[in-house]
């Protein structure tokens, strides 16, 4: 069975041949290359938003570096101090003058509490009521900055308006809360 091939089946293998080239080349080497191509764009694409996210990332850190360095700078030159014992003629007086803008407000002073270290505190359970949130605002800016050493704790605003609605922009606000101020006993 030794017969030599004709013109038309030598073509036609030949076109068989290289239809199995095409395909071998597609499977192997086209196919795959197509495959790495896309995943490394995709990968690209996911670093390019890492890379963005970083960037924006360490802006707002640069930002808060930046708004700490300037807190800092205005807490030294505004930092209350800690005075000596038994500094309430003074406290009392801030106090009055801190809440002047208030309708009405109540003190309670708890006996004051000394530490091992000399430390004392002054705890002063205080409601007031104001018009407006704005001054309320005010009153707790005031307290929060005042010129002699405290913390405000357990803090609660509440507000009605004339038909018994809870609302801070109308009505009459009305704050209750403790102020711990700090002094210190030299003894």
């Amino acid at each position: 069975m030794n017969r030599e091939m004709t013109k038309r089946e030598k073509v036609l293998l030949l076109i068989l041949a290289i239809v199995l080239l095409g395909l071998v080349y597609n499977l192997l080497v086209f196919q795959p290359v197509k495959t790495s191509l896309a995943s490394a764009a995709d990968q690209s694409q996911q670093l390019q938003d890492e890379i963005q996210i970083e960037a924006a990332r360490g802006a707002h850190l640069a930002q808060m570096r930046d708004k700490l360095q300037e807190l800092k700078q205005n807490e030294t030159a505004n930092e209350s101090s800690i005075p000596e014992y038994d500094n309430i003629q003074n406290l009392v007086t801030e106090l009055n003058r801190v809440l002047a803008a208030a309708s009405d407000y109540d003190l309670n002073f708890t006996p004051s509490k000394t530490d091992d270290n000399g430390l004392v505190r002054r705890v002063i359970g205080m409601t007031f009521t104001c018009g407006r949130y704005t001054d309320a605002r005010n009153i707790l800016s005031e307290l929060y900055s005042c010129r002699y050493r405290c913390q405000i704790g357990d803090l609660q605003i509440k507000s009605e308006d004339s038909e018994g609605v809870s609302d801070l922009s109308s009505g009459s606000i009305q704050v209750s809360l403790t102020v711990t101020f700090y002094e210190m006993n030299p003894s």
